[in-house]
């Protein structure tokens, strides 16, 4: 399931990518050549990343690092 960050005054499509990590985003691409000039009200699609699952055994210690 996607969701829409509406764009606030100064930020970019990096500082956006940054906070979500993934998006797509083909009509504002086709709308701003260049990514790093957005304009407020502008929409950016952000897409939820998959989940993943672990099977671990009980009774061991694991370490687990994820991006945020």
């Amino acid at each position: 399931m996607s969701k829409i960050h509406k764009v606030e005054q100064g930020q970019c499509i990096s500082t956006i990518a940054v906070m979500y990590e993934v998006s797509e985003n083909e009509k504002l691409r086709k709308l701003r050549p260049n990514p790093n000039v957005l304009f407020p009200g502008d929409e950016v699609v952000i897409s939820q990343p998959a989940r993943k699952t672990l099977k671990l055994e009980t009774g061991k210690v694991y370490t687990i690092v994820t991006k945020r």
